[in-house]
C-alpha cells in the first residue's frame, strides 16, 4: 500500500499509515533520543494505526510527544529518558529521591488538549476516551509506581500495551485517518512549541 503524504504549513508533520508515521521530524539532540526510540518502535505497529509526533494544539502548554490513532482509540504518549530510581505516588514524581514535575499531570494535560482539539474539529464525531501513557526509555531507569494517575510503562512494554489496547477498542479506519490528519495539521493551529 502506498503511503499518502500530507504536510502542514510548518513542515513538522508528514501523514503516513503506520508502517510509516505522522510527523517523524524528531530532532537529533540528546533530549530527543527517547522520543526517536519510541517513534521508531511505534512505526512497527500494523498499518491501521497512525502516529503523529510532536503535536502542538491549543490548550496544551507544550508539545505532545506522540499521538497514536487506530484500533487502540486515541493514545497520547509522553516520553521520558530519565536514569535512576523513578518513583510515582499518584501525581507526585521523584527521580533519585528528588521531587520533579508531574509526568502524569503533563501527559493528562496533553490528553485533554488532544480530546478538545479533536472535538472542536470533528463535532459530528465522539472521539471517545483518550488514553494517556508515560513511557520511560532509559535502560538504567528503575520504576516504582504506586497509584499512578496515568499508565506508566518501560520502553520494552510499550508495543505489547499498544497491541492490547487495539484489541479492546475500535475506531473505524476512515475515522482514525481523519482524526490523525487533523492532528498532523495541528501545528498551524497550535500554540508555540514547548519541551518535553
Amino acid at each position: 500500500m502506498a503511503k499518502p503524504a500530507c504536510t502542514s504549513v510548518a513542515g513538522k508533520h508528514d501523514l503516513d499509515v503506520i508502517g510509516g508515521e505522522l510527523g517523524n521530524h524528531v530532532r537529533g539532540n540528546g533530549r530527543r533520543v527517547g522520543e526517536r526510540l519510541v517513534s521508531n518502535l511505534l512505526k512497527r505497529l500494523p498499518d491501521d494505526y497512525y502516529l503523529v509526533n510532536d503535536v502542538v494544539v491549543n490548550g496544551s502548554r507544550g508539545n505532545v510527544d506522540h499521538v497514536v490513532v487506530g484500533p487502540c482509540g486515541v493514545v497520547v504518549i509522553e516520553t521520558k529518558r530519565w536514569v535512576g530510581l523513578i518513583r510515582c505516588d499518584g501525581d507526585d514524581w521523584y527521580v533519585n529521591g528528588h521531587r520533579t514535575g508531574s509526568v502524569s499531570r503533563q501527559v493528562k494535560r496533553g490528553a485533554v488538549a488532544v480530546r478538545g482539539f479533536l472535538a472542536e474539529r470533528h463535532p459530528d464525531v465522539e472521539p471517545g476516551y483518550v488514553q494517556s501513557i508515560a513511557v520511560f526509555t532509559h535502560p538504567l531507569c528503575r520504576l516504582k509506581v504506586n497509584h499512578a494517575q496515568t499508565t506508566v510503562v518501560r520502553y520494552s512494554e510499550l508495543m505489547q500495551l499498544m497491541l492490547e489496547l487495539g484489541r479492546r477498542r475500535r475506531i473505524a479506519p476512515t475515522l482514525a485517518r481523519r482524526l490523525a490528519e487533523s492532528l498532523a495539521g495541528s501545528s498551524t493551529a497550535g500554540t508555540s512549541g514547548g519541551s518535553s
